[in-house]
């Protein structure tokens, strides 16, 4: 089923599998720290294996049954809220929000548009910021490569709205980007690329 589908609904059970695929893609010995958010969502039941069977067949929504919240190593304050959705009897990670806080401050929403079809993902916003961003053509790159808005995870196909922005906060800013698990290894394994955001959060706070 892969590192990121999981055969119960148990948070005690798959949040600490998370956490170790997490950490070692972080390449850290010591535990990342989390919390561990009830959604509500109800328990499976006859009822919602034959809706979700449906689902499965003509377009499902997500039904969220929690969130395991990360807070991430590094200089700067930044989270992974790794939502866990029902499949079955099982479950299964979805989006992945990332979150940082960058000492820059921007005067406005900056946001990144979409590649579309002969070019690449671009910065639209804060006119005295943006300019440096769109020159960073590895930046860019990084980004068009993080932003994912479909995966395929325990065999359930996945989609997401693009979403990408900087906000003002402060004397400073926050960069929020969602995207979704990469499948590696055949599509037998998933990685969340936390050390890639990492990176990209940087990037933009030396940029702005």
């Amino acid at each position: 089923m892969g590192n990121l589908a999981f055969g119960n609904q148990k948070p005690e059970d798959i949040a600490p599998k998370i956490e170790e695929m997490l950490r070692e893609e972080l390449g850290g010995n010591s535990p990342v720290p989390y919390t561990v958010e009830d959604a509500g969502a109800s328990k499976t039941t006859i009822g919602t294996l034959l809706k979700e069977g449906a689902g499965l067949l003509f377009g499902r929504e997500e039904v969220l049954l929690f969130s395991v919240v990360f807070q991430l190593p590094g200089k700067r304050p930044a989270t992974l809220n790794a939502h866990v959705n029902r499949q079955g009897i099982g479950a299964h990670a979805g989006e992945l929000l990332y979150t940082a806080e960058l000492s820059k401050p921007v005067k406005s929403e900056i946001s990144l548009q979409p590649p579309k079809f002969f070019s690449g993902p671009k910065f639209e916003g804060d006119p005295e910021k943006i300019e440096k961003l769109n020159a960073n053509k590895d930046l860019l790159k990084q980004l068009g490569k993080l932003v994912r808005t479909k995966a395929n995870v325990g065999g359930v196909d996945i989609s997401i709205p693009f979403a990408a922005i900087i906000v003002p906060k402060g004397n400073g800013s926050i960069l929020v980007i969602n995207t979704l698990p990469r499948m590696v290894a055949m599509g037998f394994k998933a990685a969340m690329d936390a050390k890639d955001f990492l990176e990209i959060a940087a990037t933009i706070e030396a940029a702005l």
